[in-house]
């Protein structure tokens, strides 16, 4: 395959939509929070498109005519083979077109070590317009409007993109793809009126190798495969649609998300594509486990806070220290208050810091491995707007908005966020191709080929090391933290058991779960005592979020239903006879925590965990 790095040269100034927001003027051009302009890659894909077109149907008149204004919806026409359409994938993918280095410096300056450069507040100019009545042929009354734009203050600002084939384009293609590079003159916003004036030219081409290479197999015999995505760009990974003009994010990766990217590259690393049998097997006879991959600081895992912490309201934070009062988790605690009442014994919840404010949820996630820090991406939000075909104008009403994962381009590396999960269950051909994959980059989530979505791959052998005894000590420790306190309120038996004789175990869910159609706690407890091989399950306490998950389908290009589903977070008490319990149900437990539970596991769902210790160790507020 092929790459064109090409070079953007700006002769004036320059007006281009993008991660910009400001509360004094009505519009911004593009640039990174350091203050560095950037052309995004939807804004060079869109305005090559657009010369393609104007050459190429001169040619071929049925390329994406003007009374079409969504693109090819059947056939391919030329255009939206190159670059895509809605229901298909072209075969280009750009890039953001980056300030050239040496001018950097003139917009931005070395700051803290948790941001690496700040503003220098040069480089910009506030333009004044009014809008125009089309009846009248005069300013309209109260339509003034301020744009921030790019000063063209040097003789040419040069920037820097590339454009990668990932396809071989035919002859025609490449000669009208060539030809729209070499006349194209405008970019960005009011073309007609002086902005954006560049020249395009291409500066290198080199060829470059699309699947990656077969792997050594040094994982082989990996039961599990750790996976550590760094952020390039923005990631978009979308959530449920509340609007018709906004698209809401996901603040992590889905493991159907990482699993279709993986399945993409897999497939065009083999012979017969997505007929091969090493990736029906690898996918669809034996499909791999992938997790959901969550923000982690580098060298930890991270996991979602459960829904059952609570912090205080004045001082919130994870950890007490630092102006936060720390955080406490009451689901052992809520789960006595509702047993004692169920004992005829009035107790109350306390819900109230040490401080006296009352306390509340906390949200997002906490590394593991020996710290406590929270942590999360930063969400950005970029606003785009369709194109009227006809006019070669914005198209009206067409406004939408984007929710993006903020990639930190104006970070250090050692202070980025990453992404971490594993995949389980490989079949060797698929652990040889994540193994090639060390290095190499992945495209994650929607708008791949507009700038979003690529992430470098790190990949590690890794080993829970699970086994019955680990989870039978949990679940000992947390039963006797329960049966004391009963105890000590003088409470020795409980529907019909001898207090002694049963056991209390929490699971709480590290992913969303996605159970059978019907009532979710009657289909939690017959799937838990299906896998774990008992019957005679109670559900005493639960802290749950429910909510919805939908997605899209690139390989056949169709939405997936929206499905009901338990949020990660969500916490659960449950008791069973200790006669119940043998020692083959520890061992069915350390397969439901390596496998997961309910359906569609091999996109993330369904990952748990017995008795975390989340919950006992911060029984008090620390």
């Amino acid at each position: 395959m092929k790459t064109y790095l090409l070079r953007l040269n700006l002769y004036g100034s320059l007006l281009v939509g993008g991660q910009v927001s400001s509360l004094l003027v009505d519009t911004a051009t593009a640039r990174y929070t350091s203050g560095v302009p950037y052309i995004p890659a939807s804004a060079v894909k869109g305005s090559l498109r657009i010369e393609f077109e104007r050459l190429a149907r001169h040619v071929y008149p049925d390329v994406c005519s003007p009374d079409t204004s969504s693109g090819c919806q059947g056939k391919k026409c030329l255009a939206c083979s190159v670059f895509g359409s809605p229901c298909n994938e072209g075969k280009l993918r750009f890039y953001d077109a980056v300030l050239d280095e040496t001018l950097q410096p003139l917009f931005q300056k070395r700051a803290d070590e948790a941001r690496s450069f700040q503003s220098t507040g040069r480089g910009y100019s506030v333009r004044t317009g009014v809008t125009i009545s089309r009846k009248r042929k005069v300013a309209e009354d109260k339509l003034l409007y301020d744009a921030e734009v790019l000063i063209p203050f040097l003789p040419a600002c040069g920037f820097l993109t590339r454009v990668d084939a990932r396809e071989a384009l035919t002859e025609d293609e490449e000669k009208f793809f060539r030809a729209a590079i070499k006349t194209l003159r405008g970019i960005g916003r009011s073309k007609s009126r002086g902005l954006g004036r560049i020249e395009a030219v291409i500066e290198e081409e080199k060829e470059f190798d699309l699947p990656a290479a077969p792997g050594s197999g040094r994982f082989e015999q990996a039961a599990c495969l750790h996976l550590t995505l760094v952020p390039r760009e923005n990631i978009l990974v979308g959530g449920l649609k509340t609007q018709n003009n906004f698209l809401d994010g996901q603040d992590y990766i889905t493991g159907a998300n990482v699993r279709g990217a993986v399945a993409a590259g897999f497939a065009a690393s083999l012979p017969g594509k997505w007929e091969d049998g090493d990736f029906r097997q690898a996918f669809l006879s034996e499909p791999a486990l992938f997790s959901d991959f969550y923000p982690a600081a580098a060298g930890h895992n991270s996991l979602p806070v459960p829904f059952s912490a609570r912090t205080c309201k004045a001082f919130p934070g994870l950890r007490k220290g630092e102006g936060s009062h720390g955080t406490r988790d009451i689901l052992i605690a809520a789960s006595l208050v509702k047993l004692l009442r169920q004992c005829g014994v009035t107790v109350v919840l306390e819900d109230s810091c040490h401080c006296g404010m009352a306390l509340r949820g906390i949200s997002g996630y906490y590394c593991t491995g020996g710290s406590d820090a929270k942590t999360g991406p930063g969400s950005i939000l970029s606003t785009k707007t369709a194109i009227n075909r006809k006019r070669w104008q914005s198209a009206e009403g067409k406004l939408y908005t984007l929710q993006l994962m903020n990639a930190g381009q104006d970070y250090d590396e050692v202070v980025r966020l990453c992404f971490t999960g594993t995949v389980t269950g490989a079949t060797p051909a698929l652990n040889k191709y994540l193994e090639s994959l060390e290095g190499k980059e992945l495209f994650i989530g929607g708008a791949r080929s507009r700038g979003f979505g690529r992430v470098q791959v790190q990949v590690t052998p890794f080993d829970a090391a699970l086994c019955p005894s680990d989870i039978k000590v949990a679940k000992e420790r947390f039963s006797s933290i329960i049966r004391n306190c009963l105890q000590d309120m003088g409470i020795d038996s409980l529907r019909g058991y001898k207090l002694a004789d049963l056991a209390f175990f929490s699971l709480t869910l590290q992913s969303d779960l996605l159970l059978p159609p019907g009532d979710l706690k009657e289909e939690l407890l017959r799937e838990l005592s299906f896998k774990l091989g008992v019957s005679d399950l109670y559900l005493e306490k639960a802290i749950v979020r429910t909510g919805f998950r939908g997605g899209y389908n690139s390989a056949i290009a169709i939405r997936k239903e929206l499905a009901p589903v338990i949020r990660a977070g969500s916490a659960f008490v449950f008791s069973v006879p200790l006669g119940a319990l043998s020692d083959e149900v520890y061992v069915s437990a350390v397969d439901l925590e390596r496998n997961g539970l309910g359906c569609q596991r091999e996109e993330g769902f369904g990952r748990v965990v017995f008795c975390d210790s989340f919950h006992i160790d911060r029984i008090n507020q620390k």
